[in-house]
């Protein structure tokens, strides 16, 4: 397959260079819309399946088997299901549940896993407006506060499930060291601050949901670890071990708190922010059957699990239909969840592959394995599913959006130019715009088999990626055996990746000195140096050297980039012997694999390539002037 074609030019040297995307970027259409009808009746299935096997009135007694962490989902989602069909079954019956406990959390008022029944009495002040459903939580938040900080005095804390006894104070003084406490509590104490005005309940929870996130969050994988005893394990296959359902907990609790965000609420960028790296984390992990699996970095090694999924399904859909989100890639995402949930409920409308109680991940689940709270998870997300193919249903809720401003630790870049010399890999030199990113080998590798080829990598996001991508690669390879899930550039994150192979060639438009019939490439670039830069635009130029068959040539090319383009322009401006003259020179565009189609034009200055890398579309062109 010939790669290179000469071409006679002058002193003055103009080309471009393209590399198209548009197949690579392309998402395929994993879930019908759904109709709402649809949702409605799927949501009412699995709703009435589980009521009809919750405790009668009668049998209620404020046991843990009916007014806990076990049961709250499932409430909430009904009070959800309620909203969003206008069926007064399912409110009259949290009215029914509410009345008999009289709006009381679980035993142990500092328990944040018993505090979660608060949330849905709490949804029931907006529809009856009675004081009498207020009282119990601000009670149960004076008493708790109060016992806690008792024991604090004497460096003991309660244990998460009673006031009984207490136990030694936890590591870094964190009261919720467990994930899960994060859907449990704080929402609870956001709410209740929304409703009386009281900024107390919230300030109270915002320090310690931020302690519990110093403490449990690894912000290189943006997840959470389910406790402190997560650090250093590892799946068989070699993985950290994040908990799916640990995570939903997170994000779902996460989409509560902020749906009850009260007026200058603190902290509401963190929050912002958080919710927004772990919605782009997400997306990137979810298991090919549509669910996110209980071991969220190697789902092919266990099951998926349909509570975990519906906590993420709803805090996805939740983002798009409050405009935090983009609807690409999330709404994609969240159909496609909802979808692979619709296939798992039972015929009898269980909703089924629900993981048991537990707090790690586990290999297997059964198609029948259910339990209120995963019935709860189904219910929220069908809400928002609801909400997003019908905009009239959706609530923005009281908390505004507008206007936030994320802090850099948060936020996405603004996309722009970007190029830099990059000694910390070998002395590389790469650049970027908002659709494509390349890179030039330098001086460290001259005397390997990299050569002045151009490398592309291939994004998926307008945002800049080199400095990120170069520090994970460098965090994947810095020590042996290498950790593997750690980020490797050349595989695909959800940002893209780097699947071209330059190799000894010119690569995706290099150059080189036409001699004997053959290309000659001068090797590595020997200097460097930026002479423009803007977010719009940036110029700078490579110098290349080398003394073949004892003549010196030299070669400097002038590269410009700007926004939106795929193309880059080139200026190469060579000399032989210190000496402008008329010499031949070849462009190269290296071939991808053996099925690769060639498209050539001489006369017109023009050649392409088109390539399959990965089962995904790749062109490469090049055109003079």
């Amino acid at each position: 397959m010939n790669e290179l074609f000469p071409n006679r030019v002058n002193e003055l040297k103009k080309l471009l260079v393209a590399s198209s995307l548009t197949v690579l970027c392309a998402v395929p259409a994993w879930a019908a819309w759904p109709d709402r009808a649809d949702v409605l009746r799927d949501m009412k299935r699995v709703a009435d399946w589980q009521m009809e096997r919750m405790p009668h009135i009668s049998q209620l007694n404020n046991r843990r088997e009916t007014a806990f962490w076990v049961q709250a989902p499932f409430y909430l989602g009904l009070f959800d299901l309620y909203l969003v069909s206008g069926d007064e079954r399912y409110l009259e019956r949290i009215q029914t549940y509410g009345r008999a406990f009289n709006y009381r959390a679980g035993p142990g008022p500092s328990s944040a896993n018993n505090n979660s029944i608060l949330q849905p009495w709490l949804n029931l002040y907006a529809i009856d407006q009675d004081p009498a459903i207020l009282r119990p939580a601000i009670e149960t938040f004076q008493r708790g506060r109060a016992l806690i900080d008792v024991a604090r005095q004497g460096k003991t804390v309660p244990p998460p499930g009673s006031l009984g006894q207490a136990t030694a104070i936890p590591e870094h003084d964190v009261l919720w060291f467990w994930a899960d406490a994060l859907w449990m509590a704080p929402p609870v104490w956001f709410q209740l601050s929304e409703i009386t005005g009281d900024p107390q309940y919230a300030e109270w929870a915002d320090k310690q949901w931020w302690a519990a996130t110093d403490l449990l969050y690894d912000p290189q994988y943006r997840l959470f670890y389910r406790d402190k005893f997560q650090f250093d394990r590892r799946t068989k296959s070699g993985h950290k071990v994040f908990w799916g359902r640990g995570t939903g907990w997170v994000i779902g609790g996460l989409v509560n708190l902020l749906s009850h965000f009260p007026p200058d609420g603190p902290n509401l960028d963190r929050y912002l922010g958080l919710y927004r790296e772990m919605a782009e984390q997400l997306v990137t992990l979810q298991g090919p059957d549509g669910l996110w699996h209980t071991s969220l970095l190697d789902p092919e090694g266990n099951d998926g699990d349909t509570s975990a999924t519906g906590f993420i399904v709803q805090a996805l859909a939740w983002g798009v239909n409050r405009g935090l989100l983009p609807e690409d890639p999330f709404r994609e995402s969240a159909l496609k969840g909802w979808a692979a949930m619709v296939k798992c409920i039972r015929p009898d409308g269980r909703i089924g592959r629900v993981q048991g109680i537990n707090h790690e991940p586990v290999e297997s689940i059964e198609p029948d394995a259910t339990a209120s709270y995963g019935s709860g998870a189904f219910l929220l997300a069908g809400a928002e599913i609801a909400r997003m193919v019908d905009p009239t249903l959706r609530r923005r809720g009281r908390a505004s959006f507008d206007g936030v401003a994320l802090p850099e630790r948060y936020r996405r870049e603004a996309p722009r130019v970007h190029a830099r010399f990059v000694p910390e890999r070998e002395d590389d030199f790469a650049w970027e715009n908002d659709l494509i990113a390349f890179r030039a080998f330098g001086p460290a590798l001259r005397e390997k088999a990299e050569r002045g080829g151009f490398d592309a990598w291939l994004k998926r996001v307008p945002w800049p990626i080199v400095n990120k991508w170069y520090i994970e690669n460098a965090t994947a390879f810095a020590s042996f055996p290498r950790d593997p899930s750690t980020k490797s550039y050349h595989k695909d994150q959800g940002e893209g990746y780097d699947p071209y192979k330059v190799g000894p060639s010119l690569g995706c438009g290099g150059t080189a000195i036409w001699l004997d019939g053959r290309p000659r490439d001068l090797k590595t670039f020997v200097a460097h140096r930026i002479i423009k830069e803007s977010p719009e635009q940036v110029v700078f130029e490579l110098d290349y050297a080398d003394t073949i068959d004892g003549t010196d040539f030299r070669e400097t090319r002038r590269i410009t980039v700007v926004l939106g383009s795929r193309l880059f322009g080139v200026e190469s401006r060579f000399t032989v012997d210190g000496r402008s003259e008329p010499i031949e020179v070849a462009i190269g565009l290296k071939p991808q694999s053996p099925e690769t189609r060639e498209f050539f034009a001489p006369a017109d200055g023009k050649m392409a390539l088109w390539d399959v890398v990965d089962g995904l579309g790749l062109g490469t062109a090049v055109v003079t002037d």
